[in-house]
C-alpha cells in the first residue's frame, strides 16, 4: 500500500532535523549507514551521522549529529551521474542539485552529503509521495539562497530570532513536496520528531513529519489562477519555448492554443495554469520571454484526484508511473514521460516501445 509523508516545518526546517525525524518515524540507522557505505559517497566527505534520543518541550525526539563532509556541486554532480544510488533516490537528488544551481541559490553551512543521507533515508520508508505545510520565511533572517530555491513553492510569514528554514531544507522541500498545504486526510502509521539543541540566544529547533497511507474518498478541488496572453508577433522558434519557461518559473501546467485575432491575423494563446503563489513568478516570466504587454488572468478551479508514483522495471531500466486514486483505487495510470525518453535514449530503442512496457508492467 502507498506511503504518504508530510513535512511540518512549523518552525523549522534542516536536513539535520529532516534526517532526525526520519529516523524517530523507524528509518533503521544501521540501514542507513550500510547504504552511505554501499553508494560510496566520495573520500572525506561521507556522511558519518550519529543518532540520539532526546527530550524537548514538544516531547521525546530524535537528534541527528555527527559530520557530513561537503563537496562542489559540479563535484556532486559528477559522482551521482556514476553512483549506485537508487533510482529514485538519484532522481531526487539530481531534482535537489538542479534547484541548487539556480541564481542566487547555492548552499551555505550544510554538507551535501546531509542532503543524500536525508534522501536515502527517505527510500528506507518506501514512501512514494510527499506533502508540506507551506514554509515559513522570516524577513529578518531568511537567506537570498533560500528565497531563490522557493521560487514557485508556498510560503508564509512568521516572526522569528533565527532562521526557520535553511537553505537544503528549502530544497529537500522544494524537491521532495508533491503539493503544498494542510496535512491530507491520512490512516496514521506513525509521527517523528527531529530535534536539535538550542544555539546562542534561540531556542530548541524541531521539526514534526507524519507518515501514513492515503485516505481519500474523492476528488480534492483546488483554487488555481490561469494566465493567458495573445500572441501575433512573435516567432515561433521563441514561441515554442514559452510553455517550458512558464513550467519553470512554476506554474503547474502551460500550454499554446491557435487563435485568430482582429484583422484576420494568425496568433496564439499562451496559457499558464499556476497557484496563487506562483502566480508573479509565471507573469514576470511571460513579460520577460515573450512579446505580450498584457496578461490576462482567470480564476478556475480544479478537482484533482489524490496521486502516487511508482516504480516499474521494463528491459531498459526503470520507469517512474504516476497513479491517479479515485477513493483510494488507482483508475488512471501514467508513465513518466521523461524516465521513458531517457531509458530510450540509452538503451537507442523507440520511445514508444519503452512507453508501452512501462504501462504494461504498471497494469501488472
Amino acid at each position: 500500500m502507498a506511503r504518504h509523508l508530510h513535512l511540518s516545518p512549523q518552525p523549522d526546517l534542516s536536513p539535520g532535523l529532516f534526517l532526525g525525524a526520519l529516523v524517530d518515524l523507524g528509518a533503521p540507522a544501521a540501514a542507513l549507514h550500510a547504504e552511505l557505505d554501499r553508494v560510496g559517497w566520495p573520500g572525506a566527505a561521507r556522511p558519518r551521522l550519529t543518532f540520539r534520543r532526546a527530550e524537548t518541550d514538544a516531547g521525546e525526539g530524535t537528534e541527528c549529529g555527527g559530520e557530513a563532509g561537503d563537496l562542489p556541486l559540479a563535484q556532486a554532480r559528477s559522482w551521482a551521474q556514476g553512483s549506485a544510488l537508487p533510482a529514485g533516490a538519484r532522481r531526487r537528488f539530481d531534482a535537489a542539485l538542479d534547484l541548487l544551481a539556480r541564481p542566487g541559490a547555492g548552499h551555505e553551512g550544510e554538507p551535501l552529503g546531509l542532503l543524500a543521507a536525508a534522501i536515502l533515508a527517505l527510500d528506507l520508508l518506501d514512501v512514494t509521495s510527499v506533502t508540506s505545510d507551506p514554509l515559513p520565511v522570516s524577513g529578518a533572517w531568511t537567506r537570498p539562497a533560500t528565497l531563490a530555491v522557493l521560487r514557485g513553492a508556498a510560503v508564509h510569514g512568521v516572526t522569528a530570532d533565527r532562521e526557520p528554514v535553511t537553505p537544503l531544507g528549502a530544497v529537500l522541500a522544494a524537491c521532495l513536496a508533491d503539493a503544498f498545504g494542510p496535512l491530507p486526510a491520512l490512516t496514521l502509521e506513525a509521527s517523528g520528531l527531529g530535534v536539535a539543541p538550542p544555539s546562542g540566544s534561540s531556542g530548541e529547533r524541531r521539526l514534526r513529519l507524519y507518515l501514513g497511507h492515503p485516505l481519500q474518498a474523492g476528488p480534492t478541488r483546488e483554487s488555481l489562477l490561469v494566465l493567458e496572453a495573445n500572441l501575433d508577433d512573435l516567432s515561433p522558434e521563441l514561441l515554442a519555448t514559452l510553455p517550458d519557461t512558464c513550467l519553470e518559473a512554476g506554474a503547474l501546467d502551460a500550454w499554446l492554443t491557435p487563435a485568430l485575432m482582429k484583422k484576420g491575423r494568425p496568433a496564439h494563446c499562451l496559457s499558464a495554469l499556476c497557484t496563487e503563489d506562483a502566480a508573479a513568478a509565471v507573469e514576470e516570466a511571460i513579460f520577460r520571454h515573450s512579446s505580450t504587454l498584457g496578461v490576462r488572468r482567470l480564476r478556475v478551479e480544479r478537482d484533482a484526484l489524490a496521486r502516487v508514483w511508482e516504480e516499474v522495471e521494463t528491459p531498459w531500466g526503470s520507469v517512474r508511473v504516476k497513479i491517479g486514486l479515485l477513493e483510494g483505487a488507482p483508475v488512471n495510470r501514467a508513465p513518466e514521460f521523461e524516465d521513458c525518453r531517457a531509458r530510450a535514449r540509452e538503451a537507442g530503442v523507440p520511445l514508444k516501445q519503452v512507453y508501452a512496457a512501462a504501462m504494461a508492467a504498471a497494469r501488472r
